[in-house]
């Protein structure tokens, strides 16, 4: 916290508690300490979808993709026209 005469103070508040994180290796990061897998008791069951909410899943998926790429091909048809307009 900074002071009205601009002189910044510790007043010992606790913003982020980051005693228990473990640092990472600089130099080679592949070398270090794996990090621990904590284990809980709680079963992990892979999620059930119906047919019909799958089937919209990858629809959204393929229209995200298609809308894209539709971008992208104006982009580029622009960027050709362009050219085109630009010759002499």
């Amino acid at each position: 916290m900074i002071r009205r005469n601009g002189d910044p103070r510790d007043d010992n508040r606790v913003v982020a508690d980051m005693k228990d994180i473990d640092r990472p290796p600089v130099l080679f990061p592949r070398l270090g300490a794996r990090p621990k897998k904590e284990e809980s008791n709680a079963e992990e069951t892979p999620v059930e979808y119906a047919p019909s909410e799958r089937r919209a899943m990858i629809g959204g998926a393929v229209t995200a993709g298609l809308l894209i790429v539709l971008v992208f091909a104006a982009v580029f048809a622009l960027f050709i026209l362009l050219i085109l307009k630009m010759r002499p």
